[in-house]
């Protein structure tokens, strides 16, 4: 069969969330945590998407990065990880930082070199058709 394969991302982060969302257990990052909520709200602001290890030994803060500068979207997620450290975690659970985007950029790559419990998290979308007709 024939097919298109269409290469592209998220329009709106709010797109992205809602995708994670809704497929979270086919994951890789669903295979080795529960997502507690999207969109967890904090006096600091709201998480994008909070989950724990499977474990229940760590919290995974995520930061969706689009639309976003490198510079916030770091400083973003190491205030997340800090509000969750104190409020959420327990002294024997560890928290981490999962920034995902379309595209890292050096700035990026940079900021977070200093933080070894943050890392980024490429995503890329696939959209095929398919002619069944021949």
């Amino acid at each position: 069969p024939s097919s298109t394969e269409i290469k592209s991302g998220f329009v709106l982060e709010r797109h992205l969330e809602e995708f994670l969302e809704r497929n979270w257990e086919s994951t890789d990052l669903g295979k080795h945590y529960d997502l507690i909520e999207r969109q967890y709200a904090t006096e600091v602001g709201p998480i994008d998407l909070l989950a724990v290890k499977k474990d229940r030994k760590e919290f995974m803060v995520i930061e969706l990065k689009k639309g976003r500068t490198s510079d916030l979207a770091v400083g973003q997620i190491q205030r997340y990880m800090g509000w969750v450290r104190k409020h959420k975690a327990e002294s024997n659970q560890t928290v981490i930082g999962k920034i995902i985007g379309l595209q890292e950029d050096i700035k990026l790559r940079y900021a977070i070199s200093e933080n070894e419990n943050v890392e980024f998290l490429r995503y890329e979308i696939n959209f095929r058709l398919f002619n069944n007709s021949s």
